[in-house]
């Protein structure tokens, strides 16, 4: 059995991520971010549970999120 280490709890996730815990939280696609659940991040089994994050994945939606708004910069600059 081999043990993924992307996936970590919540507390080791933000500290890998380099962003708080609420905010890695609030990112949820269930809070209005752009985290999806399945993908970014799973919920336990029960209320008191931790929630895991796959830190690999949400690296890249950040990163893309990141690319887009600078797209969207540029262009807006563009018009101007």
């Amino acid at each position: 059995m081999t043990f993924n280490t992307n996936w970590l709890k919540t507390p080791h996730a933000a500290m890998e991520l380099g962003c708080s815990q609420n905010y890695l939280k609030r990112s949820r696609d269930t809070h209005g971010g752009i985290l999806v659940g399945g993908v970014h991040y799973c919920l336990g089994t029960s209320h008191s549970a931790p929630i895991t994050w796959n830190v690999d994945e949400i690296r890249k939606a950040w990163h893309q999120q990141a690319m887009m708004r600078t797209q969207m910069a540029n262009e807006t600059i563009k018009e101007l």
